[in-house]
């Protein structure tokens, strides 16, 4: 177990070693279209001065329970409420870096009470994902441009821009004339950090920074999304195990 736990540390060590090297620039014009898309989210240094960030998705004309609330503290660690329901039901994940505690309280973990589990890659891919879907560059997550290409999205050309994003290498697509990302996708079918292909639609300006207010999954539903930037969060959350008593808003501080 140790072993495990000392391989897969260093896996994300690795990982984001490998993502915090200088993008360099290049003779295709990549790194200045890259540079010109941080500039329209709202400045590289912006970007990179986020310590945590909370993404929550609610699916369209549902309940108002989110679906998805995450909080991510840079580098690594997480905290997720998933509220899925069938036979996934309703969880809350808590990672302090060291490993993940999970709460179930219903579908077919239902009864298995909070459990542990050792870190693994699943744990790197969730600290990457939202970073990789919605601010392109952080002070932890800085992909190595690859190559730059131009694709047609219906009738409109895109500067296609594929990055090493650690476990896997990711496209975005820039529109040319906001320089703003309007898809994010795997180069392969099944990515390992963005699964599948994402349109990002409607950005909104939020603490300084242009995120989407919508997001379309190719192969999972249309989202509503809410973002909150260096947020005050209760740091007993990763040394407690959750409870899903918690709710999606078990992150916050409590009330004085």
């Amino acid at each position: 177990m140790r072993k495990s736990i000392l391989y897969i540390s260093m896996l994300l060590m690795c990982s984001l070693l490998v993502l915090t090297q200088p993008v360099l620039p290049d003779s295709s014009g990549a790194a200045e279209i890259w540079e010109k898309a941080l500039a329209a989210k709202g400045g590289k240094d912006r970007l990179h001065a986020i310590a945590n960030f909370l993404v929550i998705h609610n699916r369209l004309r549902r309940s108002q329970i989110p679906y998805y609330s995450s909080l991510y503290i840079l580098p690594n660690k997480y905290w997720l409420w998933e509220n899925e329901g069938g036979v996934l039901g309703t969880k809350i994940s808590a990672n302090d870096g060291t490993g993940t505690w999970e709460a179930h309280n219903s579908g077919r973990y239902a009864g298995s009470g909070v459990t542990w589990w050792p870190p693994d890659k699943t744990d790197v891919r969730r600290i990457l994902q939202d970073q990789a879907l919605f601010l392109m560059e952080t002070r932890s997550y800085r992909p190595k441009i690859l190559e730059l290409k131009t694709e047609r999205l219906g009738r409109v050309e895109y500067d296609v821009i594929t990055v090493d994003a650690g476990l896997d290498r990711v496209k975005y697509y820039i529109d040319r004339k906001t320089s703003l990302v309007r898809r994010v996708s795997p180069v392969e079918r099944y990515g390992n950090v963005v699964t599948i292909a994402a349109e990002l639609v409607d950005y909104r300006p939020v603490q300084g920074i242009m995120v989407p207010s919508r997001i379309k999954y190719r192969e999972g539903g249309t989202y509503d999304l809410k973002f909150a930037f260096d947020v005050e969060y209760d740091p007993e959350i990763f040394k407690r195990k959750p409870a899903i008593e918690d709710g999606p808003e078990g992150w916050k501080p409590a009330k004085k």
